[in-house]
């Protein structure tokens, strides 16, 4: 392959793929203008884009592994897959009920979604999404206590680690099998626990891939349940003048969902 851009360098200048997806994930990230989705876990799905888009710039010199160029097409099919996958997973599976970041839906949905870019065989995308997800499993503590520069990281660093997962599993390594029921999988140990089930409502085959209309974009660079409250300190600025002065406030009661 060619390698891919990074965001505000000179476009001639390419890295390797895995290193542009790293890259350009934390410069977005960064914004903290992505869109949400919010269920039983939750997510900002935008976050599939960055190693999606990677993988296609890389693949666009040398085209498809089955020989076909490489279409706008196949990049519009891989990020709706990305967006599919992890809104599903998030639909059906909490983690942060388990401390577990929310980027271990991030990291195989962004290699099923450069599977679909490349028209990979679904052996080969089991298995890359198999190390992608082994691979992008960690604590929620980047979240929480003294928040670091890895929050703003962490996603970049599951879409690096999916593009990886997918090289490889194009030169036919494998994955720990099955990594979510195994004996000593994901949901045994990490989860619910060995009994457990979940119900990922992915569409059948043929069915089209609309996860991505249920996510919600922001209008603020700040947390999407901060949306509305900064239009309405926005509003009350204007109407109560007052309240530009500190020392006028008595209090504030804030009514909030478990989400925040």
């Amino acid at each position: 392959g060619a390698g891919a851009t990074v965001v505000g360098a000179d476009p001639a200048t390419r890295v390797s793929a895995e290193w542009a997806a790293w890259a350009n994930g934390v410069a977005v990230r960064e914004l903290d203008y992505h869109d949400t989705f919010l269920a039983a876990e939750y997510s900002h799905p935008g976050d599939n884009i960055p190693p999606i888009l990677a993988a296609a710039q890389h693949a666009a010199a040398g085209g498809r592994p089955d020989g076909r160029a490489l279409t706008g097409a196949d990049v519009i099919r891989g990020i709706a897959t990305g967006y599919e996958i992890q809104v599903d997973l998030v639909k059906a599976i909490s983690l942060h009920a388990h401390k577990i970041d929310h980027v271990a839906h991030l990291g195989p949905s962004a290699a099923a979604g450069i599977g679909t870019l490349l028209g990979l065989d679904q052996e080969t995308v089991f298995q890359g999404v198999g190390q992608a997800l082994h691979t992008t499993t960690a604590t929620r503590q980047s979240r929480k206590g003294a928040i670091s520069t890895w929050k703003a990281h962490a996603p970049a660093f599951a879409g690096k680690m999916a593009v990886e997962a997918i090289d490889r599993a194009m030169r036919g390594q494998t994955s720990p099998t099955p990594i979510y029921e195994g004996e000593d999988g994901v949901i045994a140990w990490l989860l619910d626990g060995p009994a457990a089930s979940y119900d990922v409502p992915l569409p059948a085959p043929g069915e089209a891939k609309r996860a991505i209309l249920d996510t919600y974009t922001k209008e603020h660079s700040a947390e999407y349940q901060a949306q509305a409250w900064i239009d309405l300190a926005r509003r009350l600025h204007n109407t109560h003048p007052v309240l530009a002065d500190a020392d006028a406030i008595d209090r504030v009661l804030i009514h909030s969902s478990h989400h925040t």
